[in-house]
């Protein structure tokens, strides 16, 4: 049974943090868990950067207060058979072109993925630009709750897939934490990029059966390092499988190719965590190669 999904206070980032760290960063500092009864995985390749060929094409999945909510949905171009899909949630950014993309790429890799629509189809550079929708999701979460419920009842019944997992960054990642945390029988797996923490292993105890990753950089100054210990001290708690990555000299937006705070060696290990992590807990028996 869905549980209506809650809204924990966001926390909004208003800028972007210089430029930080060198090219060959320290590993990052990893913390693993696992419950004692994780949803069974089935071993899958790991996928490779380049991928197959996708396509994707912006679409109507939801209506909330009369307004059609339109979002990009991404799949390999030879897609033959239902796939497992993603709900890719965007940061204050909004769907923009860089999201778009990033659901290619991430179709590429053997998935439909569905980049919902939280800001009514604003986009920006700025936070000024969004700033608007972000205190609409403010004032009425309803809204966001009621888009996100309808996202997933079409990729789980008008798209077909038969495994559902969820990507979130920045703000898109706390309400993929949210959405989780309300409806974990929808879920194979939880990705959440420098999204916000929570350091409640009761709230979190509903997440046991859902596998969730989480990247975090060291000197993102919206996200302290002692919250993210925290949180990953509260998923062990909950007994939740859970890996947490943090990575050492790694800014706001570090995988963000546009940003200021772009470290491609962090992004790409990040990438290549997130791929693995994919690989293992959603493509189950469907290869993703």
């Amino acid at each position: 049974m869905r549980k209506p999904i809650t809204f924990t206070a966001l926390a909004l980032v208003v800028g972007l943090l210089g430029a930080c760290g060198s090219e060959d960063p320290p590993p990052a500092e990893t913390t693993t868990a696992t419950a004692p009864a994780p949803v069974a995985a089935q071993p899958t390749p790991t996928p490779t950067v380049d991928g197959r060929a996708s396509t994707g094409d912006m679409l109507a999945y939801a209506e909330v207060e009369g307004t059609l909510a339109r979002g990009f949905l991404a799949y390999p171009s030879d897609m033959i058979e239902p796939l497992p899909a993603i709900m890719l949630l965007h940061d204050w950014f909004g769907l923009d072109d860089n999201v778009k993309a990033l659901a290619k790429d991430l179709a590429g890799q053997g998935y439909v993925v569905l980049a919902v629509d939280l800001f009514d189809g604003k986009t920006g550079t700025l936070p000024r630009d969004t700033r608007d929708a972000l205190v609409r999701m403010l004032e009425k979460p309803e809204l966001t709750r009621t888009n996100l419920e309808q996202a997933i009842t079409f990729v789980r019944e008008t798209v077909g897939s038969p495994r559902l997992a969820m990507l979130g960054f920045g703000s898109g990642g706390l309400w993929s934490l949210n959405t989780a945390l309300a409806t974990p029988d929808e879920f194979r797996a939880l990705i959440l990029v420098q999204g916000q923490t929570l350091p409640d292993a009761d709230r979190l105890e509903s997440l046991t059966n859902v596998p969730m990753l989480g990247i975090y950089g060291a000197a993102d100054r919206s996200i302290p390092q002692d919250a993210v210990r925290e949180f990953g001290d509260a998923l062990t708690d909950a007994e939740v499988t859970h890996t947490i990555r943090l990575y050492p000299t790694a800014g706001n937006a570090f995988m963000l190719r546009t940003s200021r705070n772009f470290s491609p060696k962090q992004a790409e290990s990040a990438w290549e965590v997130i791929y693995e992590f994919l690989g293992e807990h959603l493509a189950g028996e469907t290869p993703v190669r």
